[in-house]
């Protein structure tokens, strides 16, 4: 159990420093990840110094939170002092960064790029940006200039027709 907490790391989990001093600390960490943050507090109640050691907690609403922690043991008094950095957004955009190269290479690579590549590649970008529909097309033009848009991959996606009818109509 935490002995005192900064409010914000409270907020940033969404709970009152009440209510988060209350949990026992390894409850709030990820299931993944509670097994390297047992071995860093060993090493501190050790005497060493932590330092860069990250870890995903899990926020009140389920939310995960990643932390750069650096930590420091006090052995006269048997505390630990730590200080982290929210690094959540730049672990995101490693992520989505990774898998965008990913996607650059199998298009490089990728000799026939079928329908089943073109759904691959949809699959990612939809799970990227946590995106629930969405298509990849290219805008065409006929010989006399009208746009249109040739699909490659679409999600199924349905509304209310009578919603939409106006939109789905020519202009004539």
């Amino acid at each position: 159990v935490l002995f005192r907490s900064n409010p914000e790391f409270a907020r940033l989990l969404g709970y009152t420093t009440e209510e988060l001093l209350q949990i026992p600390f390894i409850d709030l960490i990820h299931p993944d990840d509670r097994e390297k943050t047992v071995e860093a507090v060993s090493e501190l109640s050790e005497g060493k110094d932590v330092v860069n050691f990250e870890n995903r907690y899990i926020c009140k609403n389920g939310n995960l939170l990643n932390i750069r922690w650096t930590a420091a043991p006090e052995a006269s008094e048997g505390k630990i002092f730590a200080v982290g950095v929210d690094v959540t957004e730049e672990r995101a955009e490693q992520y989505l960064k990774k898998k965008i190269e990913g996607l650059r290479s199998l298009y490089i690579s990728s000799k026939q790029r079928n329908n089943q590549f073109w759904d691959n590649a949809l699959e990612v970008i939809l799970e990227v940006t946590e995106s629930e529909y969405g298509f990849i097309g290219e805008i065409k033009h006929t010989e006399e200039g009208v746009p249109y848009l040739k699909t490659f991959s679409i999600t199924d996606i349905s509304w209310r027709s009578e919603e939409h009818t106006s939109e789905l109509q020519s202009p004539d």
